[in-house]
């Protein structure tokens, strides 16, 4: 064996190790999804509460909670219920209303 094949060993290791992670990160989405899919309303809506929370006060450089990828799809969910929470903390009396609720929920 010579000088050449022995340098590619580990870098084929490293791309095989790479190709892995990324198989294994597709997995853990498809069945985030599956999940995610499956909550209640209400959790899904907590669940969106803390990812969102994170993705706040972390900045954009935070990719990744709890092994699963944070989009941009649910950074703009997230954000979006936030202001509206936060905005029924400054005026509890002026949301008593119906019930009717502008969250985002799991169908969305």
């Amino acid at each position: 064996m010579g000088n050449g094949e022995k340098r590619d060993a580990p870098q084929t290791q490293v791309r095989s190790q790479i190709q892995a992670a990324e198989e294994e990160a597709k997995e853990a989405q498809a069945m985030d999804a599956k999940f995610r899919r499956g909550l209640p309303d209400d959790l899904y809506i907590g669940r969106l509460v803390y990812r969102g929370l994170l993705a706040t006060s972390c900045g954009p450089k935070l990719c990744m909670v709890d092994g699963v990828k944070l989009t941009q799809l649910e950074r703009d969910k997230a954000a979006t219920l936030l202001r509206n929470l936060e905005g029924r903390l400054k005026t509890p009396t002026a949301n008593a209303h119906s019930g009717e609720d502008e969250v985002a929920t799991n169908d969305t």
